[in-house]
Order: structure tokens, then C-alpha cells, then sequence
């Protein structure tokens, strides 16, 4: 359909939290060259809003120790068996070296209303935070839902995570050359109380918090700021995608 006349100050937005792999943005190309701004989970976007955040503040967490109440060792929900990032593929490589009991689509049934969730955090030592694509700046829920819990997160992504999470807060796929490696330092962490309770002390000074429902008070801000003085409008057709999907640096997984 054409797009209908834009009325003068009038400001047209794009909201998409969906990664480049997965963006249903393609469907709405006609609509590109009156695009004003774009919400999106990239750092760069006119009006960025992350799926959530992690900011200082006075917690009432205290430092208890979590471990011996812990029997599970790794646990995963997930419910996408065949994603971009292939992390389907490097969980069973994983799981040559360490149990890991999976949920959900791919795995053990787990209701969705919470109870099942909150039991899995409560029992296990590590969740598998792992995006279903590698691209620049995509943190989901997968990673900011789990670490409102006291559970250390195995994050797998193309983000830096390091402008998102504080120091020893999660353990990063990257850093280790292979599955045999994470496996192996999992193991470390799950012997160790000591070790294994430093993960959960930026608790003492952080709270997590979903922040993906606040893109309207973003817009609010950006629309109250806005000038008639100055242009707004840097997008067409090409750019936004050039931007956005050529820009999005997904890349694809580098594990045989």
C-alpha cells in the first residue's frame, strides 16, 4: 500500500526490537523514505531504548550465600531450536563435557506463567543467556529477565556486554577458546562457594531492571526536544538500510 501524505510537522517513527536475522522490517520498506526516527535496541538509534539496564543504587541484597542451596548445575530455556546464531549447535557441544538440562520448546515442558522459571533459578547455578543472533548490540530479555535472579548467567552475543553489565557479573562464551574450556571453568566456579558467590556481589551496588516499556517517555523527550529549526529526517530507503541491516554487523558463528 502507498504510504499515506505525511502532514507537515508530523514526525514518522520505526519501532523494531528484532535483530537484522529475525526483522520483519522489510515488510514496511515502502514506508522508508518518511521515516524520521527509529526506536531501536542499537546504541546509535534516534531514540535508543535497550530491553533493559543495569544502574547503581541502594539494594537491599545482602550477601548470602547462595551456593549450597544450589543442586542443578546448567539450565536453559528456549524455545527458537533453529536460530541464526546457531546456539542450539554450541549448547551440544557443551553438553559433551557438562549436564545441561534445557526447557521449554527444545526440551523439558515449562510453563509459562513464571512457577517454572522460578524454580530453575532457584535450583541452578548457571543459566544460558544465549541470543538467537549475533548482532551489534542485541541484549535480550534472555540476559536482563535472568539476572534480576540470584543465578550467574552464561551470556552468548555479539554485544559488549562490558557497557552493559558491571565487572563479575556473567561469564562470556567469548572468553574461552572452546566448549571444553567453558566447561571446564563452569565446573571451577561450581566447586568453589568462594568463587562462585563473588558473581552475585554487584548486587550489593546494581539493580537490573526491563526497561523496554519506556520507549514512549523516550519518544515523549525526544518530540518535546524537537525543533522545527532542525531537520530530523536522515533516512530513505537506502541509508535505513544500509543502517540497519548492513550496519547491524551480524555475523555468523565462528565454532565448527
Amino acid at each position: 500500500k502507498n504510504a499515506a501524505a505525511v502532514t507537515s510537522g508530523q514526525k514518522w517513527v520505526l519501532f523494531n526490537w528484532e535483530s537484522p536475522e529475525n526483522s520483519p522490517a522489510y515488510n514496511v520498506r515502502h514506508l522508508f523514505n518518511h521515516i524520521d526516527w527509529f526506536i531501536n535496541y542499537r546504541r546509535d538509534s534516534d531514540i535508543y531504548v535497550p530491553y533493559g539496564s543495569v544502574t547503581k543504587c541502594d539494594t537491599k541484597w545482602h550477601n548470602e550465600d547462595l551456593f549450597d542451596g544450589k543442586s542443578g548445575f546448567v539450565a536453559w530455556i528456549v524455545s527458537n531450536c533453529h536460530t541464526s546464531s546457531n546456539r542450539e549447535t554450541y549448547v551440544n557441544d557443551l553438553r559433551k563435557h557438562i549436564d545441561i538440562d534445557i526447557f521449554g520448546n527444545c526440551g523439558q515442558y515449562c510453563s509459562r506463567d513464571g512457577t517454572c522459571l522460578s524454580a530453575i533459578v532457584k535450583k541452578y547455578k548457571f543459566y544460558l543467556s544465549f541470543e538467537n543472533s549475533l548482532c551489534k548490540d542485541y541484549v535480550t530479555e534472555k540476559l536482563f529477565k535472568i539476572i534480576s535472579y540470584d543465578i550467574i548467567p552464561v551470556v552468548y552475543g555479539s554485544a559488549d556486554y562490558s557497557l552493559i553489565m558491571p565487572d563479575n557479573s556473567f561469564i562470556n562464551v567469548k572468553d574461552f577458546k572452546t566448549t571444553k574450556d567453558l566447561a571446564k571453568y563452569l565446573k571451577l566456579v561450581s566447586n568453589n562457594k568462594q568463587l562462585y558467590n563473588s558473581y552475585m556481589l554487584w548486587k550489593k551496588s546494581y539493580c537490573p531492571q526491563l526497561t523496554h516499556y519506556k520507549y514512549f517517555c523516550h519518544l515523549c523527550r525526544k518530540l518535546n526536544e524537537y525543533s522545527p529549526r532542525k531537520p530530523t529526517n536522515r533516512w530513505n530507503r537506502t541509508n535505513l538500510i544500509e543502517w540497519y541491516i548492513d550496519g547491524g554487523d551480524c555475523r555468523r558463528p565462528t565454532f565448527n
